[in-house]
């Protein structure tokens, strides 16, 4: 689910599209509110200040 999130953010995906893309793939949950959470607990685990920030440690960790 993390890449699912993560790889559309970085690449320019809003969260609305990345909901829309999950519920077409039918991938549960879907929801914004469900999105909003995970990304909210990466940023928190990552100690991330915003999206593009919580990319930026990705990228460098190599993660993505």
């Amino acid at each position: 689910m993390i890449l699912r999130l993560i790889l559309p953010i970085a690449t320019g995906f809003v969260q609305d599209q990345i909901q829309q893309k999950l519920k077409m793939k039918n991938i549960k949950p879907s929801s914004k509110i469900a999105i909003d959470k995970r990304l909210k607990e990466l940023r928190k685990e990552f100690r991330a200040n915003t999206n593009k920030h919580l990319i930026g440690i990705m990228k460098d960790l190599k993660l993505i």
